[in-house]
């Protein structure tokens, strides 16, 4: 009867850590994807040049001859990132199972490593504007984007995870 009770409790303490690793593997996927919904993006060529053209009109009037010129410049001249979206495409959701952590980041070593935490943080302080790009995907794509995501779905977390672990444990009962 001990062994029964031994195999009983192995099974289930199997099934319950395989149904926990599942969980927080989705949770990490899920709060990875809210976070790109909340990332702001580079605009594209067509929304920037859109946006200095805008820059030859004033409330629907004409500007002067002098900001018309400076305004065909700074079209002429304007940057945009060759494919936007390089910080969407970087975030990252993973779950380190020996320290039972899900982590959201962007890697130092990804196409937007070398700004991301200047977009995720520093709003206000380098750059204030949201622009055509991030305009374009809505009012949730804003700075704090992965933070955002992690509050906006705290609630969610706990009951993901029970899902899995019950699955896990119905599957390993064979119920």
């Amino acid at each position: 009867m001990k062994n029964v009770i031994e195999r009983v409790f192995s099974d289930f303490h199997r099934d319950f850590y395989r149904g926990l690793d599942r969980g927080a593997q989705l949770v990490a996927i899920k709060l990875a994807d809210e976070a790109v919904k909340n990332a702001p993006r580079s605009p594209t060529h067509e929304q920037a040049e859109e946006r200095y053209k805008r820059m030859g009109q004033v409330d629907g009037k004409s500007i002067s001859r002098k900001q018309r010129k400076e305004a065909r410049r700074l079209a002429r001249n304007m940057r945009t990132a060759g494919n936007p979206g390089g910080l969407e495409r970087s975030i990252q959701g993973e779950y380190e199972r020996s320290k039972k952590e899900i982590r959201i980041f962007v890697a130092s070593n990804s196409e937007a490593g070398s700004y991301a935490v200047k977009m995720h943080d520093e709003k206000g302080i380098t750059w204030h504007n949201r622009g055509a790009g991030t305009i374009a995907k809505g009012a949730r794509a804003d700075h704090m984007f992965i933070e955002r995501a992690i509050d906006e779905n705290e609630s969610k977390v706990a009951p993901t995870l029970e899902a899995a672990i019950m699955q896990e444990i119905a599957k390993g009962s064979g119920g």
